[in-house]
């Protein structure tokens, strides 16, 4: 016969752990999509906010790569696309894109033409009635280039705290 104290505790301990892993979801959502050969934490595609669209070539962009962001995106710090490597700087200095010499796009900061990665340009707009911030980048999705690219970083706010990582379904392919 089973002792009704250790089935109360069995219970108890049970729902504390059910309790603690809700918790835990909450301060560390489930998001463990792997974009890539990085353990970093991103948002799996088909739960992507509505408000991050990712286009393979976008008309508003000369037909190349972009991110439109919409609401609580549409101001932020920054948006990049990474590869499987985690790189937001590629073609790796070196390769002269953008017309940059090794040591420039190898420095510190260098500037967003040298990477394929970062926005060639920026501008806001009107899409179905909403504010569209519109991130273009110099490639298309279906470039040599983007072939390995494998999630869009959004950095909401000056601080890496506010860092979002939204895997898309690959480079080729819309998102939202």
């Amino acid at each position: 016969m089973i002792n009704i104290k250790k089935l109360i505790m069995m219970v108890a301990l049970a729902c504390l752990i059910g309790v603690s892993l809700e918790a835990q979801d909450r301060l560390d959502p489930p998001e463990n999509c792997q974009c890539g050969n990085t353990t970093r934490k991103a948002v799996c595609p088909r739960k992507v906010p509505r408000e991050v669209l990712y286009r393979p070539s976008y008309d508003g962009c000369e037909g190349n790569a972009a991110v439109l962001m919409q609401g609580t995106y549409a101001d932020s710090f920054s948006v990049v696309v990474r590869d499987s490597l985690n790189r937001d700087r590629f073609p790796l200095p070196g390769s002269s894109y953008g017309g940059c010499s090794a040591s420039l796009a190898g420095g510190d900061t260098p500037p967003r033409e040298c990477s394929a990665f970062k926005a060639s340009k920026e501008y806001f707009t009107k899409i179905n009635k909403k504010r569209t911030r519109v991130v273009c980048f110099p490639e298309k999705g279906t470039s040599r280039i983007f072939r390995d690219v494998k999630r869009i970083t959004i950095k909401v706010t000056d601080s890496a705290e506010s860092l979002r990582r939204f895997c898309l379904y690959g480079p080729k392919e819309d998102l939202n």
